[in-house]
């Protein structure tokens, strides 16, 4: 299972949230209560961040974009484990894990 999901993650793509820009960077790691969590700082050198000095800072715990993209993501997978005939080894393929870990997850879901 954790494999799925780390390869569904390393698939993402993260924009900034205030102007949309790929041009981002990790930024260090902002302390939470479960923890710390990876931050990110936008590179766009076209957008200010209104009057700061430094460009805008966020962490994807935080980012609609970044959940959205989860939630298509597992979605799509949910619906290739759900379908009527549809073999492990062909799912297992498209998203470049093994055989056992799709099954695993069918067992999980049913």
């Amino acid at each position: 299972m954790k494999g799925v999901v780390d390869l569904l993650l390393e698939n993402i793509q993260i924009r900034c949230s205030l102007c949309g820009s790929w041009m981002v960077s990790p930024n260090g790691t902002r302390p939470r209560k479960d923890g710390r969590v990876e931050a990110f700082i936008c590179k766009n050198p076209n957008y200010k961040n209104e009057g700061h000095k430094t460009p805008k800072q966020f962490i994807l715990t935080t980012s609609y974009e970044f959940k959205k993209q989860i939630f298509n993501k597992l979605e799509g997978l949910y619906e290739d484990l759900l379908k009527d005939g549809a073999k492990g080894k062909t799912i297992a393929k498209k998203y470049k894990v093994s055989p056992s870990q799709i099954s695993a997850l069918r067992t999980a879901l049913r």
